[in-house]
């Protein structure tokens, strides 16, 4: 398990943050996100597979979906 902040001024802390994953190599990666304050937010790398260790680069896309207060 790892963990990463971004830091980017378009995040407040009530929006909801979504991942993607591209990923080719040995391993199951599964990334959840942890967190989320204004200003960043932490990704959690886990890799899911009982031996295989992720060896290959994995790339994490995100977006920000805004809150609305009703």
């Amino acid at each position: 398990t790892a963990a990463e902040t971004s830091a980017t001024t378009t995040v407040a802390a009530t929006d909801c943050i979504a991942l993607g994953t591209t990923y080719a190599g040995a391993g199951t990666p599964a990334v959840t996100v942890k967190g989320v304050a204004a200003g960043s937010f932490s990704v959690v790398i886990t890799n899911l597979h009982a031996s295989a260790a992720l060896d290959a680069v994995l790339i994490v896309n995100f977006a920000v979906i805004k809150s609305v207060a009703a």
